[in-house]
């Protein structure tokens, strides 16, 4: 049984623990945030677009009828969507038409933030230019490497 004078001691132990407990959190936070930062760096895209928007042209002149794996990244808050097609002009020219974005919005997330953020604040990285044949497969190695916050599905 708990005496009256302990009390104040019982609380404060609670209080230190709930303290301790946020820390964990806040540190845990920061140890997820380094190792995407590690998982960044460890690849280097072939080709590298810093303005989604303003780079809109000279990305379809330069990848017309190319397959490839790509990575969108928010350059505000560093989430990422990576995808692949066969023919990676064809595939982009959806991302800049806001009636395809709007119309499914609801339904895919990098859509959704594409309309908020806006496209100057993407960048458009080229993982990996391929054989159509093995897109998907290559595709799957990225996921599971950088673990996009944008993909859905995180197996192909």
């Amino acid at each position: 049984m708990v005496k009256q004078r302990d009390m104040p001691l019982l609380n404060l132990n609670r209080i230190n623990m709930e303290q301790n407990l946020k820390n964990i959190k806040v540190n845990f936070k920061n140890i997820k945030n380094n190792i995407k930062n590690i998982q960044n760096e460890i690849v280097t895209p072939a080709l590298r677009y810093n303005n989604v928007k303003k780079d809109k042209y000279i990305i379809f002149r330069e990848n017309i009828n190319k397959s490839a794996v790509y990575r969108l990244v928010n350059n505000i808050n560093g989430k990422c969507y990576i995808s692949s097609s066969r023919n990676l002009s064809n595939k982009l020219n959806i991302y800049y038409s806001l009636s395809s974005l709007k119309k499914k919005e609801g339904s895919i997330i990098i859509y959704r933030s594409l309309l908020k953020y806006g496209h100057s604040n993407f960048s458009l990285e080229i993982l990996e230019y391929c054989k159509s044949s093995i897109l998907t497969p290559r595709k799957q190695y990225y996921i599971n490497l950088l673990k996009p916050e944008y993909n859905i599905l995180k197996k192909y």
